[in-house]
């Protein structure tokens, strides 16, 4: 019989896997047993030394920062004790020292000195300076009034009892100015004969020790809790907890009184360990002291009875901390101790916890982690051991086998590593590293012909590759060549058709105007043969306005420059405004109109201006292509999966449509069909514009038709529009309320300013900086609010910004102008908003577009001198001949004298010898443009404030805008706003009030 070697290599390799698995299943069996014992335990007090080490170092750092604090006051009490009682030396010398280059983390300091020491003719002579969260220091003199002094503070006693001792950190509170948590170290001063002169101090933000905890918290995997002295609790994992609020600071922020770990474990029972651990420690240090020299328990008895705010418990730890028995560098000298929690407060799983003594300062810190975090070295060695011990078996295994199985598994794993890496470079798209990663051939056998058959279909894989992207790149670059064409394309369409709004614009002026013109003489010369044909060309030129406009709205739309204003819209009230505005329109063709909706459709957040005009659109268009008939307006609202939602339905009995004619109903520039347009015009761009606003409200607009029967468009719409998530800003008072409260005699006596924002940070930063500057702000959160404050206070000036829901500062201002009895007040606009109105700030008493609403124009010249003067004209600067005549013509009827300029340069030189009451003026002009003029023209120290009409069908770019900021007068930017420049704008808008007051502007 012949030797089968299949089946030898089967049995021997059986036997060579059995035997590495019992050796495996042996050795691991006793490395557990081991290191789930004595093991585990040695690996679990090592793990606890690391982190004894990592806790060592954290109060190593923290005690750093302590020192260096202790060592600024230091410095500052002995030269204080060595300068002359001057008061001009310290507030020289003082805040120079509690600068500290710098450091945020000191929140300020100052010297305290007895009583009469410093001053025999002062009880109190305190120099004290408090760091502004804009960083600077600011010196506060409300210790030297008249009230209660600081002489009983606690801090201030212990310096008193801390002569020839040590400095010595206060109990952690909150600062009554600023509303910071923090704590003061106390260093008393000496006078040269050595007596007690009273003490300097420094402060320090709790918020250091709360970021220095979260950082180590996290190395921990844990927390980091810090307590003072007397266990009052300086960092905690949830100050909510260690804290209760007794007042209000000056800046009326909360007012914190911290708890005790003991008060704290009161309430809470899962902390008692931390609590019963920073007692213990206490005790420890109480014991010490009792055998330090120079230590008596008098001390304890003089500082409780020297302050209210000092009980005896604290006076005892405090008198311990004076002694400090702890301050031999040996290692017995400090204290350390680990506990257990067995469910903690935070973490909810079994604890060990160290407390650790800082040097000098006496406070407690305390590191919590879980126990399987603290163990989880010994865990992971014995993982790691294993690991080892597997992959030594592993490669026995594994050489065993391959000895046995040499002939087979070598030849199959190259070609199976080759087999993977090719599948690796033809995912990776690396088809060319094909030819230079071939797979090698073992032989002849045919395991190598399989090889050579893979390595011939690999080389084809990869020519075929060589081929395909030849003639993606070729693509590609047809594509990009396409796309810059077509960005080209849209440039040069946006250019096109900016210039055109302009060219456009300037002769509708000209038409608009003079049809206007020759209307009022025809009026007044009573031939009323001509004023039909003349309402025509007026009614022509503003049918072309609206087309312009119409084009312009496509244009932003398809741009994306169309933007989105959300706010609260009651449902019925926009419905019955749309029904008084298109009444008279749905009427012309002798149509009804008829409204069906419920009294509870409630409201909708969406923006009001886009929903309208597409309803007028939508209600219009009905009413262009019915005749006789009637159109009817349903509105009704439904609950779905995603929310409720408004439908608009809009129903005629008009000419209607057919399919061909549906197909192609919202298409810009495009109407049914050209019967259609002939009969009855229009620019087919309403249903486009009305279709995308309602698109980008998140709805859409649907239409069903019957050609010679009617049609019916639906406008659906979420009750909730679209738009970016907004953090919602905490509650600011109420400008109503504000308006009633109480004032006091000394509010009383200062000038009123009502400042209207509805951003509570900016209200509260305008009111302390107004109040500081002798002003009593009047806030308000909404244009509503803020008038009624107006229209009740009477205030000296108004401050406001113009992006505000519901009623906006455009709408504010004019309601204050438009009022005799609050238009002399003047307003400041305090705004980050864009667009159009900016041209209304820009260095410019008001912004015209062209075509010119002459009222609008007489209007505005009427508010700026009441009274016009021949000797006082207005300068006209404008290119085009056509439209400077119109203005000529028609402010001389109003009683104006007139100058007339071409272009800027012209109007430069004229004004050599004129001194013009205003100017209008042109943006775009030839040799020099209205906005190098206006440069110009403000450079002219007589004419820094004339009043500047901007006249132009230009719109205002972000370019235009930055060419004109250098005029900007009466426009402070928010996110620029420099405080320190808001007081000279006011008092100059109060001038000038009292100016206009007296007489004329000249």
């Amino acid at each position: 019989m012949s030797h089968d070697p299949i089946k030898w290599y089967k049995r021997l390799g059986v036997l060579g896997t059995l035997l590495p698995l019992v050796v495996i299943a042996w050795l691991v069996a006793g490395i557990v047993l081991v290191m789930n014992t004595r093991g585990k335990q040695l690996v679990a007090q090592e793990s606890y030394r690391l982190i004894e080490q990592m806790g060592n170092d954290a109060v190593t750092s923290l005690h750093g920062r302590l020192r260096e604090i202790g060592a600024l006051n230091r410095s500052l009490a002995a030269a204080v004790g060595t300068l002359p009682r001057d008061r001009e030396a310290v507030m020289a010398l003082a805040p120079v020292m509690i600068e500290f280059g710098g450091d945020r983390g000191v929140a300020g300091g100052g010297v305290w000195p007895e009583p009469r020491r410093f001053d025999p003719a002062a009880e109190r002579a305190s120099f004290f300076w408090a760091r502004e969260p804009a960083g600077r220091l600011a010196f506060i003199d409300d210790y030297n009034q008249p009230g209660a002094g600081y002489h009983q503070e606690d801090w201030y006693v212990v310096g008193r009892h801390a002569m020839g001792k040590k400095g010595l950190w206060s109990r952690t509170y909150t600062d009554p100015y600023s509303g910071q948590p923090m704590v003061t170290h106390t260093e008393p001063v000496a006078d040269a004969a050595g007596g007690f002169l009273g003490v300097t101090t420094v402060d320090l933000k709790i918020e250091g020790m709360e970021e220095f905890s979260a950082v180590w918290g996290g190395k921990i995997d844990g927390y980091v809790a810090i307590f003072d002295q007397t266990n009052r609790c300086l960092s905690f994992p949830d100050l909510s907890m260690a804290r209760r609020q007794v007042g209000q600071a000056v800046d009326g922020r909360p007012q914190w009184e911290f708890l005790t770990i003991g008060e704290v474990a009161a309430a809470h029972p899962l902390v008692r360990p931390l609590a019963d651990e920073a007692a213990a420690m206490n005790r420890e240090i109480l014991r010490r002291a009792a055998a330090a020299p120079g230590f008596t328990p008098d001390m304890a008895r003089q500082l409780a009875s020297d302050s209210a705010k000092i009980s005896g418990e604290d006076a005892a730890l405090l008198s311990a901390a004076l002694a400090d028995p702890l301050a031999r560098d040996d290692a017995g000298s400090q204290l350390f101790s680990t506990f257990k929690m067995k469910d903690d407060q935070w973490l909810g799983k079994p604890s060990v916890g160290f407390m650790f003594h800082v040097p000098d300062a006496y406070w407690k810190v305390a590191f919590v982690t879980s126990e399987a975090r603290a163990t989880a070295v010994a865990s992971h060695m014995v993982r790691l051991l294993m690991g080892y011990v597997i992959a030594t078996v592993v490669v026995i295994l594994a050489i065993a086998v391959w000895a046995l199985n040499r002939g087979l598994v070598r030849p199959l794993s190259v070609l199976t590593r080759a087999v993977e890496r090719t599948g690796e470079l033809v995912s990776a798209g690396r088809y060319k590293e094909l030819a230079d990663d071939p797979i090698p051939q073992p032989g002849k056998s045919e395991l190598g012909r399989l090889a050579a058959i893979f390595n011939s279909l690999t080389n084809r894989v990869r020519q075929e590759h060589v081929r395909l992207n030849e003639a993606v790149h070729a693509a590609t670059a047809d594509m990009q060549a396409a796309m810059e064409s077509a960005e080209n394309a849209n440039r040069a369409k946006s250019a096109f058709l900016a210039n055109m709004s302009h060219e456009l614009r300037t002769p509708m002026n000209a038409i608009i105007g003079y049809s206007e013109m020759l209307m009022e003489e025809a009026e007044d010369l009573g031939q009323e043969e001509f004023i039909p044909d003349l309402k025509k060309i007026h009614g022509a030129g503003k049918h072309l306005l609206g087309l312009i406009n119409d084009v312009l709205d496509i244009s932003k739309i398809e741009a994306g420059k169309m933007t989105v204003f959300c706010e609260p819209i009651d449902v019925a009230t926009m419905v019955r405004e749309v029904e008084g505005t298109v009444v008279p329109l749905v009427a012309k063709n002798g149509n009804n109109l008829k409204i069906n909706m419920p009294d509870d459709v409630g409201s909708i957040h969406s923006d009001l201006t886009k929903i309208r005009q597409t309803l007028f659109n939508l209600l219009s268009n009905a009413s262009k292509f019915t005749d006789q008939g009637l159109i009817e307006l349903t509105v009704t609202r439904t609950t779905g999966e995603t929310g409720d939602w408004l439908s608009f339905e809009v129903r005629d009995s008009g000419i209607g449509m057919n399919a061909e004619q549906l197909g192609k109903l919202f298409q810009s520039f495009t109407q049914a069909d050209a019967s259609t347009t002939r009969k009855y015009g229009g620019t087919g761009l309403g249903l486009a514009i009305s279709r995308k606003f309602s698109q980008m409200l998140g709805g859409d607009i649907t239409v069903t038709s019957v050609e010679g029967e009617g049609s019916t468009f639906t406008l659906r719409l979420p009750e909730r529009a679209p738009e970016p998530e907004a953090e919602v800003p905490p509650a600011a008072p109420d400008g109503t309320a504000a308006a009633a409260a109480v004032e006091d005699d000394e509010d009383a006596a200062r000038p009123v300013v009502v400042v209207i924002d509805d951003d509570p940070n900016a209200l509260d930063m305008m009111s302390r900086f107004l109040t500081r500057e002798g002003f009593q702000p009047r806030t308000a959160t909404n244009g509503r609010d803020g008038l009624a404050l107006v229209r009740s206070c009477h205030p000296v000036a108004v401050t406001t910004d113009i992006m505000m829901p519901g009623m906006d500062g455009w709408s504010v201002i004019s309601e204050i102008k438009g009022d005799p009895a609050l238009a002399h007040i003047p307003v400041l606009v305090v705004t980050i908003t864009s667009g159009r109105e900016m041209g209304l700030t820009l260095g410019v008493a008001d912004f015209l577009s062209k075509p010119v609403d002459w009222r609008r124009l007489s209007s505005v010249l009427r508010k700026l001198d009441p009274h016009p003067r021949p000797e006082l004209p207005v300068l006209v600067v404008e290119d085009d001949p056509e439209i400077r005549e119109l203005l000529e013509r028609s402010l001389k009827r109003e009683g104006w004298g007139v100058v007339t300029a071409a272009n800027g340069r012209i109007a430069l030189d004229i004004l050599q010898s004129v001194e013009p009451a205003v100017v209008l003026l042109d943006l775009m002009m030839p040799e020099m443009d209205g906005f190098e003029f206006l440069a110009r023209f403000r450079l002219i120290d007589r004419f820094a404030r004339t009043p500047v009409i901007i006249l132009t069908a230009k719109d205002l770019t972000q370019e235009d805008r930055q060419r004109l900021s250098g005029q900007v007068s009466d426009l402070i930017a928010k996110k620029s706003l420099v405080l320190g420049e808001l007081l000279p704008r006011l008092r100059a808008s109060l001038d000038a009030d009292a100016a206009s007051a007296a007489g004329p502007r000249s």
